[in-house]
């Protein structure tokens, strides 16, 4: 390690020397030495000790300021010593132990308590220093402050538990203050501490260690922590400060917490209360307990506000592996877990979203809901809206998570299993017919142990689609719809066990669900009378398409022969599509082979075409020629739901 002879109690040249005027270059005994060597303080204590050949000229330590002097072996090692001493040690305690030479500014540690224990820090001299977190001082009076960055937890005490990131935190906290004094004198300061609204926080590196947290510890300023592995015995571990402001940015990087208490914990291992432009990252890992004791949350962000928060990683355990809001809507979400699973209650808890976007992998719920999305939470004026469910993976199976899931997505509705989490002396409420412009699309749900896949209450604007669901005929209900539900559509969904495209719907909303599908080839039957004594058939071929809850029904009979009969001439509807209005629907009808003009329309309350003469006379079987046509077409309103 190089360190200039600048920081030598002495002043040392060397004999024989020569050097022009100029000082452009020299000799050092048997050695060159070049002009930037020979200015004072140049050269480094290594050099010093290759110059076995040499005569040094300097003044040795408490020579005063008298005239220079040939220097011994002895005193010039106790110089270059002194020089390593004063500017490296091994721990931040022995350079507490330590007298450092007025001339030192700067030093370096190797360790907190014992070198290499991950402490290790740059420090610089500090006038205005104090008795505070990132702050020693040592025996001839000097204070040393903390400059190195990213700091580290272990730059404040060496128990790797919550005394060293108490200490951080008061330090962080400091550090900020600092930053904010100068800035509003205009001034520009070494280190501070980076935090604010939309502001890149600085970094806390853990350094890959271990920490084992068992006393809450809040971190009042945004911050990044990075590549540590956090224990949580029963505390909550805060980012940021409860109250409107400020709301600053956090970021979290291969950060991996698990809950190790031995009782259930009705707080957050971390809780992120108040923020904007927040980030966990796909390298962080939560566990809240998967066994008997388990944290209420892993996770728990925006229990005041949050806004822009993109997060990923994994979330598993706990009550609820990750809740996001509480009162305040959560704008501009971005939700996207490589694995929620395993919550004892919910797999994840989202208050209040406005343009979200929710996607990834949930799944192996312990309880009764996968994920919940809520809608003025606890009487809240914000509401749910715009929200985008995709791509997403949902699977329960029974062997893993003790038995069946209810519903996979809840939203707009009351959450049961909830009771006091929030305080209120009942479950988290969900205010009704609030929900609204909920899409949710492309998702594969082959859950063995779930009874529904989407209980929704909304006003308006649900759009479900390009859904494989199903495992099993365990699985009863695919949907289950309340409240007004205006323009809520459902479409493009199949059954993975049967292939089922028609998927069983329950709802109780005025509306009707608005279901669509691609065209499928029908059989019609006429009169319901298949047997060819009565009439020989030789074509008989339909189609019904359903799109946002509307049937077009077409098709044509051809036949050859007839005996007649007292049977009404009707076209029975496609089994399963029956009029969801109870009126009249005409018919549009065209016939070859008649010599009169034929109508047709769909009677209320009935599930065929009737037809008739011009008169509204009904036909029948004796009022078919000997062979001909009939073609026919009908559009009507169909409800799938029950």
């Amino acid at each position: 390690m190089l360190h200039r002879i600048a920081a030598l109690p002495a002043l040392a040249v060397f004999a024989p020397v020569r050097a022009p005027a100029d000082g452009t270059y020299g000799t050092l005994g048997k050695s060159a030495v070049t002009a930037h060597e020979i200015e004072p303080g140049a050269i480094t204590p290594d050099r010093l000790e290759t110059q076995a050949e040499s005569t040094l000229i300097g003044r040795a330590a408490g020579a005063g300021t008298g005239a220079p002097s040939a220097l011994s072996a002895a005193q010039v090692r106790d110089m270059v010593d002194g020089v390593r001493d004063a500017l490296t040690f091994n721990t931040r305690v022995s350079a507490a132990n330590a007298h450092i030479p007025a001339s030192v500014n700067a030093i370096r540690t190797h360790g907190n308590e014992t070198p290499g224990d991950g402490g290790g820090a740059d420090w610089v001299r500090d006038p205005d220093g104090v008795e505070a977190p990132g702050y020693f001082k040592t025996q001839d009076g000097a204070f040393w402050r903390l400059t190195t960055r990213p700091i580290a937890p272990q730059m404040f005490a060496s128990g790797f538990d919550q005394v060293s990131w108490a200490l951080m935190a008061q330090y962080i906290s400091s550090e900020h203050a600092r930053s904010k004094a100068a800035e509003a004198t205009g001034e520009i300061i070494e280190g501070g501490w980076r935090s604010g609204f939309a502001v890149s926080p600085d970094i806390v590196d853990g350094r890959g260690a271990v920490f084992t947290l068992s006393g809450n510890v809040t971190i009042p300023e945004g911050v990044h922590l990075h590549n540590m592995k956090i224990l949580s015995d029963r505390c909550t571990l805060q980012l940021g400060t409860t109250g409107t402001l400020p709301r600053n940015r956090f970021h979290l990087t291969a950060v991996e917490m698990v809950f190790i208490g031995t009782s259930d914990y009705s707080g957050a291992m971390l809780e992120i209360p108040n923020s904007a432009f927040s980030v966990i990252d796909e390298t962080c890992n939560f566990d809240g307990g998967r066994g008997a004791a388990r944290a209420r949350y892993a996770v728990y962000l925006g229990r005041e506000y949050g806004f822009g928060l993109s997060v990923t990683g994994g979330f598993r355990g706990g009550d609820c592996a990750i809740r996001i809001g509480r009162a305040e809507d959560q704008t501009s979400l971005v939700f996207e877990p490589q694995i929620c699973d395993h919550g004892r209650f919910y797999n994840a808890i989202i208050c209040n979203p406005k343009g979200a976007r929710i996607k990834g992998d949930f799944e192996h719920v312990d309880g009764a809901i996968s994920l919940a999305i809520t809608s003025g939470t606890n009487g809240s004026p914000d509401t749910a809206e715009a929200i985008d469910i995709s791509t997403g993976y949902s699977y329960n199976n029974s062997a893993s998570s003790g038995g069946n899931a209810d519903t996979v997505v809840l939203i707009g509705k009351d959450l049961p299993n909830t009771f006091n989490w929030d305080g209120t002396g009942a479950n988290i409420t969900s205010t009704p017919n609030t929900a609204k412009m909920i899409n949710i699309h492309d998702m594969y749900m082959p859950s063995d142990h779930v009874d529904t896949c989407f209980d929704i209450n909304a006003l308006y604007g649900v759009n479900i689609e390009r859904i494989t669901w199903g495992d099993s005929a365990g699985q009863q209900v695919f949907a289950r719809f309340s409240g007004e539900c205006q323009e809520t559509r459902l479409r493009s969904c199949r059954r993975q066990s049967d292939g089922l495209t028609v998927p069983p719907v329950i709802s109780t909303a005025p509306n009707r669900i608005l279901f669509s599908r691609s065209k499928l080839p029908f059989q019609p039957e006429l009169s319901g009378v298949s047997t060819t004594a009565v009439l020989t058939l030789d074509v008989r071929q339909a189609s019904v398409s359903l799109s946002d809850g509307e049937a077009h029904f077409t098709g044509w009979f051809q036949w050859s022969a007839t005996t007649g009969g007292p049977q009404e001439l009707r076209i029975a509807l496609p089994d399963g599509f029956p009029p969801a209005e109870n009126i009249r629907h005409a018919a549009a009808i065209s016939t070859v082979g008649w010599s009169g003009v034929v109508q047709g329309y769909i009677a209320p309350g009935t599930d065929y075409i009737v037809l008739t003469d011009v008169t509204g006379q009904r036909l029948t079987l004796n009022d078919l020629p000997a062979g001909g046509q009939i073609h026919f077409s009908v559009n009507y309103p169909i409800d799938i739901a029950s």
